[in-house]
């Protein structure tokens, strides 16, 4: 009979803890006033020099949204939209220009059942994304996900959180909830919660994006299980259609 030494407790490789997104401490929207948070976009070192935005969370989309520059829209009307300063003045959307930005073309904006206006579209790439304000501590991922707009339907940008991937063309991209899971490994998986604050409930920290382990509830388990299916994403150039895939 062999005997072999029970490991170490001490050398178990714990999983990543939860990473918790705060809100910006401000409400903003044009239907409403709702909690926002920060993320940064162009940051192309970790310096701190990226492109902030105030953003909402969309859990049915994959994809990140921001405003585009447009005759339209002024600086005053851009900042109401959550464009942020940027390089000591005040952008009217987001800047393509930037060297980390990489455009896939136009695509139409995927839209739910009940829209009954006309087909919206944007610019479609891949730039840095990074979470909260641009510094040197956001967490930034290479390579991700950006449509930008200069449409007047959708007045604030938004963090699509769904876990779904992207076909564009002959290539699919796993959206930043999924690389920030399983390739940068910053969190235990790609669940999360969130509670979408608004002004009437009298505290502006009613808003918390959460990345979160369901390992730690039973009850979250159960819930993703039946809740949850494989989001499927598709993209060409008559528009982008989404099909939900149950468990």
């Amino acid at each position: 009979m062999d005997f072999s030494k029970r490991a170490d407790a001490n050398s178990t490789v714990e999983p990543p803890k939860p990473l918790v997104v705060e809100p910006s401490g401000v409400f903003d929207g044009n239907d409403g006033k709702w909690s926002t948070f920060y993320i940064n976009l162009g940051d192309s070192d970790g310096t701190g020099h990226g492109q902030n935005f105030k953003v909402l969370v969309s859990t049915s989309s994959p994809i990140t949204m921001v405003p585009g520059k447009s005759e339209w829209c002024s600086q005053e009307c851009a900042k109401e939209r959550g464009v942020q300063v940027f390089n000591g003045e005040q952008p009217r959307g987001y800047d393509m220009q930037s060297s980390t930005w990489a455009s896939a073309g136009i695509y139409t904006v995927p839209k739910p059942d009940w829209w009954n206006r006309s087909d919206l579209n944007g610019s479609l790439g891949t730039d840095n994304v990074g979470m909260g304000e641009t510094s040197k501590d956001s967490i930034i991922l290479a390579k991700q996900l950006v449509m930008t707009y200069i449409f007047k339907d959708y007045y604030l940008g938004f963090f699509g959180l769904a876990a779904g991937t992207v076909n564009a063309g002959n290539s699919e991209t796993p959206p930043f909830l999924y690389n920030l899971a399983q390739g940068a490994y910053e969190i235990p998986s790609v669940s999360y919660g969130h509670t979408a604050g608004a002004s009437y409930r009298k505290y502006i920290l009613s808003y918390h994006p959460r990345l979160c382990d369901p390992s730690k509830s039973t009850r979250t388990r159960q819930l993703l299980s039946q809740l949850w299916g494989t989001t499927s994403w598709s993209a060409n150039s008559r528009g982008v259609s989404a099909g939900i895939i149950s468990n």
